[in-house]
């Protein structure tokens, strides 16, 4: 089985999509598949950047002639659509969040209604998807965890001192800030902040996570006075991911535009308790309040009353876990795969 695998950012990359490619590019190896892997990003001008990715796309596709191309996002949709459906090669799309909840410009319209079929990372992508791309199968193929990289462990002393935590309650949310995207709840945790000062004094809110929209949220956190409670961590290097859920007694990220929420999952694994949102896949990740608390992020009471409940909770049992570990998932993307190339998908229209 060839598989090429077209990403639009550095496979290294720390968000949740780079880490579901890894996944996929992981189970891919793990079943022997002859594999290739090309990324945007690798050259400092978008433009030429854009032509050397074509240009590499392009070659694998005429010289190598892979049985299933694998195209991480829908913006690179357009650069192979066309010589893949002239080879016959069939093209899988997978689907994460607000990249694809709206209908996009003309040609990645044109391009998306010509893949073979695109997976869902949840129902709500997928119900999104369905509101302008109607006639594409779709499959859900949700995110997964690695379930003995994520576990429980005690509050690491090195944080607790850098944070100044000693004394404190500590509810967390580990997301980047960039200025574009301000969906993840960030802005809501702050107003519930303000609204806690009172009665949790001793409640810290830890930003994990580094954007150009942090300026903005300290300058926020400021204005409402609690810029001595809300700590920005900036970015977490992945060695310290582990000890930073583990710092937490309360994962948060009422969001509006999260595709799934890997971090939900591994914060769980943690034994953190969790709040997300009604309003996003964060609602399919935590099936639909079975693995953690679920609030509007438009209604501020209920995020603060959230935050406190959260704090009262406990996470639910590993095993609760078990579906989203990735043995499961890894079967999965063969399955999905064989099936694609076979000519026999498992996406419905």
């Amino acid at each position: 089985m060839k598989i090429l695998l077209l990403l639009n950012e550095d496979f290294q990359a720390a968000s949740g999509i780079a880490q579901y490619n890894r996944n996929v590019a992981d189970a891919l190896r793990g079943i022997g598949a002859d594999m290739r892997i090309v990324c945007r990003g690798q050259v400092g001008v978008a433009a030429m950047d854009k032509a050397v990715f074509g240009t590499k796309a392009l070659a694998h596709c005429l010289v190598w002639r892979p049985d299933l191309i694998f195209v991480g996002h829908i913006n690179l949709v357009p650069l192979v659509i066309g010589i893949a459906q002239r080879l016959s090669i069939p093209v899988v799309l997978p689907a994460h969040g607000i990249e694809v909840w709206d209908k996009p410009n003309a040609s990645r319209l044109e391009a998306a209604e010509r893949v073979t079929e695109i997976w869902p990372v949840s129902r709500t992508t997928q119900d999104r998807m369905r509101s302008w791309l109607a006639d594409v199968p779709m499959h859900i193929v949700h995110n997964c965890v690695e379930l003995a990289d994520f576990t429980p462990g005690p509050k690491p002393d090195y944080l607790v001192e850098r944070y100044g935590l000693a004394g404190k309650r500590t509810v967390m949310t580990l997301a980047r800030l960039p200025g574009w995207d301000r969906h993840k709840g960030v802005d809501e945790m702050i107003q519930a902040m303000a609204d806690l000062k009172q009665s949790q004094p001793d409640l810290r809110y830890l930003v994990a996570g580094e954007g150009p929209d942090k300026q903005r949220l300290i300058d926020l956190a400021r204005q409402l006075g609690v810029a001595d409670t809300v700590i920005f961590a900036g970015f977490i290097d992945r060695a310290e991911k582990l000890d930073h859920y583990r710092l937490a007694d309360a994962f948060a990220m009422p969001s509006r535009g999260e595709g799934f929420g890997i971090v939900f999952l591994e914060s769980l694994a943690c034994g953190v308790p969790v709040m997300g949102s009604t309003l996003d896949g964060g609602r399919d990740a935590l099936l639909d309040g079975k693995l953690g608390l679920l609030v509007d992020p438009g209604d501020r009471a209920a995020v603060a009353a959230g935050v406190e409940a959260t704090l009262a909770a406990t996470a639910p049992p590993r095993d609760a876990l078990d579906i989203y570990e990735y043995g499961f998932f890894a079967k999965e993307i063969e399955r999905a795969m064989r099936a694609v190339i076979a000519g026999a998908g498992l996406g419905r229209r």
